[in-house]
């Protein structure tokens, strides 16, 4: 912490809880380094979620938006063997299938991880009501074959994890579904307000295995998006829609909130969901705790014991992050440091639209 510029990474600039829950505590995290021993705040998992619906639901507290009986259903894009672990491999949805029972629209287009997926999800109980299939998806694509299985515009969790440019089939999604919760793969390199995106590889010699493979083997610095970057893209047009039609109940009018950043993953929900996790949990959760888009990517990724250690991501990057998050500098400096990395790492690449680079328009939810 005292390495961090202007300590930053200090336990009192960070949004910790400030209680004790037993009912928090006693699950395990949603994301755990290889020592299983850092747990950052005790971070809400989509299973501990349902149960409080559950519990609201059974007790008539439940909000009005919240009453729909679409929170049974999952997607997954990129939903790989199945498998239920934890560590930086944990998918969301295949435990709510494999462990909570619920039923999903499963995508997974390697023909060798979607045999295991096959196997696994037709284990669960209901497995045969589960929409498993074995396709490629693009923005142009994601939201009819989508929409061709999915019997609800509101299932409980989208979670993308594709290895390409996640955010725009996010940007996709989100125009049609308005899941109450989304768990998306992020490029965790750019701290907010900067938004950076990956070109989507649509090609059709992209798109499959060996485009993916091609994409990993370059290396993960310059692929996928940030944090601010799939923050916009969820919320495109949700306040302008609240705010014109002044129907701001209507889930398709509702923005998201971030919950926590879990190192390259953020869980995030919808605004209705986050007050009532937040009147439930209040400070005995960092997922809950009112605090900014910046500080909780600080918690969950800058500040984490392994952030510049595991899978020596920022060694490949060639990139100070602590830098680059330096709160002594303007977030113009933020973003003129950004692109002389970005021009190192791939000359012309901005010029020749490999990727963009900006600077966030969306003002966070809260403030520091």
């Amino acid at each position: 912490a005292y390495r961090s510029p202007g300590e930053i990474c200090s336990a009192s600039k960070l949004p910790l809880p400030t209680a004790t829950s037993e009912e928090v505590s006693a699950r395990p995290p949603t994301w755990r380094d290889i020592t299983t021993h850092f747990s950052a705040g005790h971070l809400l998992n989509p299973s501990i979620i349902t149960e409080v619906l559950r519990q609201h639901r059974r007790s008539g507290t439940i909000p009005a938006t919240l009453r729909q009986r679409g929170d049974d259903w999952v997607v997954n894009l990129g939903a790989g063997d199945g498998a239920c672990t934890d560590g930086a491999h944990y998918d969301p949805a295949n435990c709510l299938a494999t462990q909570e029972g619920l039923q999903g629209v499963f995508i997974e287009g390697d023909r060798e991880s979607f045999a295991a997926l096959q196997k696994a999800l037709n284990a669960t109980r209901g497995g045969g009501q589960h929409k498993i299939l074995n396709i490629y998806i693009s923005p142009a694509t994601v939201v009819e074959s989508i929409a061709a299985e999915l019997p609800t515009s509101e299932p409980l969790l989208l979670k993308v994890d594709i290895d390409n440019a996640d955010c725009f089939l996010l940007r996709s999604l989100l125009k049609v579904f308005s899941p109450l919760l989304i768990h998306i793969e992020i490029n965790p390199l750019f701290p907010p307000p900067l938004m950076f995106r990956q070109r989507f590889e649509g090609a059709e010699e992209d798109i499959g295995e060996a485009g993916r493979q091609r994409r990993l083997e370059r290396g993960q610095s310059l692929g996928g998006c940030s944090l601010a970057a799939a923050l916009e893209d969820v919320n495109e047009g949700r306040r302008e829609r609240r705010a014109k039609h002044h129907l701001g109940d209507r889930p398709g009018h509702l923005p998201y909130r971030l919950l926590h950043v879990e190192h390259a993953n953020a869980l995030l929900a919808r605004e209705d969901l986050f007050v009532l996790l937040q009147r439930h949990y209040g400070d005995i959760s960092s997922s809950t705790i009112d605090a900014s888009d910046l500080e909780k990517w600080r918690l969950g990724y800058l500040c984490h014991p392994l952030a510049r250690h595991l899978y020596s991501r920022e060694f490949a990057a060639n990139l100070a992050v602590m830098e680059l998050a330096d709160p002594s500098i303007s977030d113009r400096e933020r973003l003129e440091r950004a692109r002389v990395w970005l021009e190192r790492e791939d000359p012309n690449g901005l010029a020749k639209g490999h990727h963009s680079l900006e600077l966030t328009s969306i003002p966070p939810a809260s403030t520091e």
